[in-house]
């Protein structure tokens, strides 16, 4: 969900954490790098439902987490940088 600048000024008021990250448009993708505590954490998505549907996971990703609760927006906002770094390497990552 985007938000206009008064949207987010006014919900930012509110209790709670911050998750922030820069998304990246590279179609058909939007790469998504996550700022501290994430730090390094990349996660690219598909942007349309066609695209998605007819297009093969790339060779340079590491895993599909679509479906991996751990990679949810509020799992991520909870989760340390050791959390996710734990979650990276059982999923193959090499550090």
């Amino acid at each position: 969900m985007y938000l206009s600048e008064e949207e987010w000024r006014e919900l930012r008021q509110l209790p709670g954490r911050a998750l922030t990250k820069t998304r990246h448009s590279i179609p058909p993708f939007g790469i998504d790098v996550f700022d501290p505590p994430l730090t390094g954490l990349l996660l690219a998505e598909i942007e349309s439902d066609a695209a998605m549907n007819s297009f093969p996971p790339p060779t340079w990703s590491l895993a599909e987490v679509t479906a991996d609760a751990r990679f949810t927006g509020g799992r991520l906002l909870a989760a340390t940088s050791d959390e996710v770094q734990e979650w990276l390497t059982l999923l193959g990552a090499r550090t």
